[in-house]
């Protein structure tokens, strides 16, 4: 008869709960589960990963694989190293490590007809792909031994043999069933951890997203939205009256944005190697047809969006879309009842602009972000933001009504002399540089209007070859660049383009990436001096041989988005080249002190000493929290932080 734990001590749950998650954390850290539906059961999140031992493939990276290979060692030396460690915790971390390096899957499912497992039918299935029988057993005996000697600890019962799978064992919880242990599958044994409402811990996989050819796999991951619907529906089915009405217009407004209901999206992910980069392959299926709902362009990328870019980039990105959706928030905000229009026709009162019809739908159509050498050395500061304009004139005299209201203010107020925002010319090009006389900020953040593109960056120099770029008075564009041409696809119609130049980034990002090479080989050695680990990372001159660069574009296929991303085939380089990225950014950590400071003195009605968000602030902030399509478009949560500012000024 089994024998059961409800009504034990809540930290006996907890501690059984822990024991497992060490195994559920092991198998799913390498990447997020993505998914379909199967046969029976309707998958949520399907997620399957190759042995440790297929990740890292180049020679670069055989130093760490190398490396790794000895951690378990070093970990079986600690407990004579710590005299106060607990004797369960070694096994237990080498059970995650054992767990990591083999072949693993996860599933989370949706099964109406199972009553037997509980968790409203949903259920969760971690599964370790095994050598052999008796390695399953291994990796059960670690895991049921610290969960026994945890039994005798709490006085509870013991786990009981399992009803559902034979050679498991079963916990029953108060509110569902969970069975662990070895189990023969068809592709050999597994050690799995299954959770409420499975019947078949195989099914679904079938159905993960198949590699494309050339690409062997190292994860694969499907996510079927779907699957959420029977659960919110029986959210609202228990919360009864209850359930607010604005929830209720919070479902609808997901579902018509394809995140809840049958006709839901659906996402396939894969990534794997190559015999020349690092692959990946995002699917979202159907997404056409929530292209207008999410406010995406199906324009593509064009010869003069690209010229936009210098041909000496380091790194860029550049899409289509516009400000649509934010004038479909402003609708959103004034149907809840926030007064939106209110502020806006206040704010056109006092500024003479009309941030609607002057700013948000006067710009957009192609945005984009670089660095280069010809803006300022393809570091920090040559950071340039763009986008094209849809009408020049609109947005130049709302730019020159702004800046003339600001300067107003500035100068009614005494602590506004620190703050100097100031139109001026250079050529034909008219910038605005936000300045701070008498104190001394590292920055002189600067916009232009030149040609039918608005321009913006940290600096004026930057800005000032960035508008001759635009108007075709510099070098050529990005698609002159031979490593650019070679490392994007020819005759594809593209929605979005991010390049890197792994080549130059990497440079930065090499010192690095030895340090915590050593790092890492200290780690493996032993103190005893019994392990060789060697050089984990190459000699420079090595390290850059034939480095490809980094690439992500997405693109159409019917209603399908489809994103695929490239880069170098060795994980240290690719570590690298994030590194030397982010390195060019550094700077900002000199500059945000000196400019926090001169924001403090300079402000103005601000309310930075606020703790406190007023009420028209606040009903704002909760409106864009609500709103479904938020979710989905990254424009719109920013210029949504904007909003919330502006409304926090006039509140």
């Amino acid at each position: 008869m089994r024998r059961s734990i409800i009504g034990t001590r809540r930290r006996s749950v907890l501690d059984t709960a822990a024991l497992a998650g060490v195994l559920g954390f092991a198998a799913i850290s390498p990447g997020l589960a993505l998914a379909q539906d199967g046969d029976g059961v309707q998958p949520f999140i399907l997620y399957e990963h190759v042995p440790m031992s297929s990740w890292l493939v180049d020679e670069k990276d055989a130093g760490v694989k190398h490396a790794l290979s000895m951690i378990p060692a070093r970990l079986a030396e600690l407990p004579g190293e710590i005299p106060d460690m607990p004797p369960e915790v070694e096994p237990l971390i080498q059970l995650a490590l054992r767990t990591l390096a083999q072949p693993a899957r996860l599933a989370i499912t949706y099964n109406p007809d199972n009553a037997l497992g509980g968790f409203f039918g949903y259920g969760l299935t971690l599964s370790v792909h095994a050598k052999d029988q008796g390695h399953a057993t291994q990796l059960h005996g670690i895991l049921h031994a610290a969960l026994l000697e945890k039994v005798q600890q709490e006085g509870m019962p013991a786990p009981a043999d399992s009803m559902r799978f034979k050679g498991m064992q079963d916990v029953q919880l108060p509110f569902g069933l969970i069975s662990y242990g070895p189990r023969e599958s068809k592709d050999g044994w597994r050690f799995e951890l299954i959770v409420g409402a499975v019947d078949n811990p195989d099914a679904g996989f079938d159905r993960l997203p198949a590699a494309p050819q050339g690409m062997n796999p190292v994860m694969r991951g499907s996510i079927h939205l779907a699957a959420l619907t029977p659960g919110i529906n029986m959210a609202r089915t228990l919360a009864g009256r209850n359930f607010p009405p604005e929830g209720v217009e919070v479902l609808t407004g997901l579902e018509q944005a394809g995140i809840i209901g049958s006709e839901a999206i659906a996402i396939d992910f894969v990534a794997g190697h190559t015999a020349k980069s690092t692959t990946s392959i995002t699917r979202v299926h159907g997404a056409g047809k929530y292209a207008s709902q999410w406010h995406m362009s199906k324009e593509t990328v064009n010869a003069a969006d690209l010229a936009m870019v210098p041909a000496d980039a380091t790194m860029m990105s550049i899409a289509k879309g516009d400000l649509s959706g934010v004038s479909a928030l402003i609708e959103n905000l004034a149907q809840r009842g926030v007064p939106v229009n209110d502020f806006l026709r206040e704010f056109k009162n006092h500024t003479g602009v009309d941030l609607r019809a002057d700013i948000i739908d006067s710009i957009g159509g192609t945005w984009g972000a670089y660095l280069s050498d010809s803006t300022g050395g393809g570091s920090f500061g040559s950071g340039v933001l763009f986008a094209s304009l849809k009408d020049r004139a609109r947005v130049l005299d709302a730019h020159r009504k702004l800046v003339a209201t600001a300067g107003k203010h500035l100068a009614e107020e005494e602590k506004g002399m620190y703050i100097r925002p100031t139109i001026w010319n250079s050529g034909e090009v008219e910038l605005m540089s936000l300045r701070f006389p008498g104190l001394p900020v590292p920055l002189e953040i600067t916009y232009a209007v030149a040609g039918n593109w608005f321009v913006a960056g940290l600096t004026p120099q930057a800005v000032l070859a960035a508008s001759a770029q635009a108007l075709g008075k510099s070098g050529p564009g990005i698609a002159s660049n031979p490593i650019f041409a070679e490392a994007i696809p020819a005759g594809r119609n593209l929605a979005s383009i991010t390049f890197v130049d792994t080549a130059r980034a990497a440079k930065t990002g090499y010192p690095l990436v030895s340090m915590a090479g050593s790092a890492f080989a200290n780690l493996a050695r032993s103190p005893k001096g019994d392990r060789d680990i060697g050089l984990t990372v190459p000699l420079y001159t090595d390290f850059m041989k034939n480095v490809k660069p980094t690439t992500q574009f997405s693109y159409w296929d019917g209603e399908d988005l489809v994103t695929e991303s490239n880069a170098d085939r060795s994980m240290l380089v690719n570590v690298a080249s994030a590194l030397g990225t982010g390195g060019a950014f550094w700077p900002l950590l000199i500059a945000i002190p000196p400019i926090a400071e001169s924001a403090e003195r300079g402000r103005i009605g601000m309310g930075a000493g606020d703790r406190d968000l007023p009420p028209l602030t606040r009903r704002t902030a909760l409106a864009l929290i609500e709103s479904p399509e938020m979710i989905l478009d990254p424009v719109r949560r920013r210029a949504s932080i904007a909003a919330i500012g502006l409304v926090w000024q006039l509140d």
